[in-house]
């Protein structure tokens, strides 16, 4: 244990030289510290949600940055983007809700995800102030969502039976399930589409990014998330409008048969299939539409403030939904509900103002740069967060805490793009 002791704080002593003297890398340490997953378990009948690894990190390392501010606050100035002061309305709504909740603790318990996911918005839009820190961040990403699937893929094996692991959908690591981990290869998997399509990208590099995307795609069909494969079929669609010439668009068709052949031979797609073509029959699609209901009817009983982060489970009264498993944990099931049951219209308007300004720039991204892996990013973000707002109707992931952290990152890379470019082109008229 004393051995144990003195390594863990000869790790962060030298974490702390390392990150004070490059700051951008706490970015993808605290997005692979997703992986991570939690620590325990609070024993409180799931009352509260499960403390996770990376809240110590963020916490330890949010700490270190506020000190050492504070000990330069003689030469401190302090200002926010418009995007962060939205962020910051949005939160304090939240605040607003959680007060008047009926479990302020589990309120505030989820709050400290969105809370987090707004601390790294503003440190990734400090820390993130070169093209190459984007790009070396694109590549962490596909490194990432590979160290994901090859986790999904070892716990799928693991579980015994393959086809009723799949066909269960009993993919539940111990930080998220099916439809959540669907959600970062949603986001993921287009970006790499694109960028692998950047005429000037190395062999080298196309062939990782073509090893990766398949890995990915095989990883997301064995979660058997229909929500995820529509949504990542949407964003896929999307990317289809990149293409002005024959020459290209035939390569992208040529690329989305390789993936298909290799959808074909997944185990898993036989279930999505049948899944998909039997929705009128589906339990999950009937327990969807009931708590639509349930959640409007509550919107309109709690319309200002809504009734708290992580409450609505409170205020449910349809049996069938009670009965349909996790009701301690229930959701709306759709991102726009979501954010007026818990937080009401105030919280509603504010959140769907900062998401209006990001996504105005990132279509204007799209025809903004002529460096070819950039051009390519900016389309891979654009049909990545498209993909992810088509899955939020079904699966509100925006909101939830890990995603939102990696999300909000992705978000960051696409408004620094923005801001680069504007600063060259000014420079240039001068």
């Amino acid at each position: 244990m004393t051995g144990l002791i003195v390594g863990g704080m000869t790790v962060l002593i030298l974490l702390y030289y390392y990150f004070d003297k490059y700051p951008f890398y706490i970015i993808p340490f605290i997005l692979f510290s997703i992986l991570a997953g939690n620590i325990s378990a609070i024993p409180l009948g799931r009352k509260l949600p499960n403390i996770y690894f990376i809240d110590i990190e963020i916490v330890l390392i949010f700490m270190f940055f506020f000190f050492k501010l504070l000990m330069q606050s003689n030469n401190l100035t302090f200002s926010l983007t418009k995007f962060e002061k939205f962020f910051l309305l949005y939160l304090i709504s939240c605040i607003l809700a959680n007060f008047g909740s009926v479990d302020v603790l589990r309120g505030f318990a989820y709050f400290r995800g969105y809370l987090f996911c707004f601390l790294l918005f503003v440190f990734s839009l400090k820390y993130i102030d070169t093209f190459e820190k984007i790009e070396k961040l694109f590549w962490m990403f596909m490194i990432w969502g590979i160290f994901l699937s090859l986790i999904i893929i070892h716990h799928v094996f693991s579980q015994g039976n393959l086809l009723i692991t799949i066909a269960t959908k009993n993919i539940h690591l111990n930080w998220g399930s099916s439809n959540y981990l669907a959600a970062f290869y949603v986001l993921i998997i287009p970006m790499g589409i694109s960028v692998l399509f950047t005429k000037t990208l190395p062999v080298v590099q196309k062939t990782i990014l073509i090893t990766s995307i398949i890995i990915m795609i095989s990883a997301l069909f064995l979660t058997a998330s229909r929500g995820g494969v529509v949504a990542l079929a949407a964003g896929i669609f999307f990317l289809l409008f990149r293409y002005r010439n024959w020459k290209a668009f035939t390569a992208f068709l040529f690329f989305i048969i390789i993936v298909g052949i290799v959808i074909y031979l997944n185990p898993s797609a036989k279930f999505i299939w049948e899944g998909l073509a039997g929705f009128q029959s589906s339990s999950s699609v009937f327990s969807r539409i009931g708590t639509w209901y349930e959640a409007i009817r509550i919107i309109k009983e709690h319309p200002v403030f809504g009734v708290g982060l992580g409450n609505m489970h409170y205020f449910v009264q349809n049996y069938y939904i009670k009965l349909t498993g996790n009701f301690e944990l229930l959701k709306a099931h759709n991102l726009f509900l979501e954010l007026l049951v818990e937080t009401g219209f105030l919280g509603f308007v504010f959140y769907n103002i900062l998401l209006y300004n990001v996504y105005k720039i990132i279509l204007k991204n799209n025809n903004r740069f002529n460096n070819p892996f950039h051009h390519s990013l900016a389309w891979g973000i654009f049909a990545g967060i498209s993909a992810t707002l088509v899955h939020s109707l079904v699966e509100p992931t925006i909101l939830s805490y890990s995603f939102g952290l990696f999300f909000w990152t992705v978000v960051v890379i696409a408004l620094k793009q923005a801001e680069f470019t504007t600063d060259i082109e000014q420079t240039n008229r001068n």
